[in-house]
């Protein structure tokens, strides 16, 4: 995924939470815009969950995301 892909998920209007998928088979939930960081390279980014737990990707390893709410994901 690019990161104009993901910037374009977080400042959709109305937020929606979404999920990205990464090519070793984890997911991680997004739930806020405020809960993700980009990288000024765009190569990069911070995802912090609900828990305070937090992942650092590189964006050549995000394949996909799926957009909705976390039942749906």
């Amino acid at each position: 995924m690019k990161v104009e892909e993901i910037r374009t998920l977080l400042h959709h209007t109305p937020f929606v939470p979404f999920t990205v998928h990464l090519a070793d088979g984890r997911e991680l939930r997004v739930e806020h815009p405020d809960f993700v960081a980009t990288s000024p390279e765009a190569d990069s980014m911070l995802v912090y969950g609900l828990d305070g737990s937090f992942a650092i990707v590189d964006l050549a390893l995000a394949v996909d995301a799926e957009v909705g709410t976390a039942s749906q994901a």
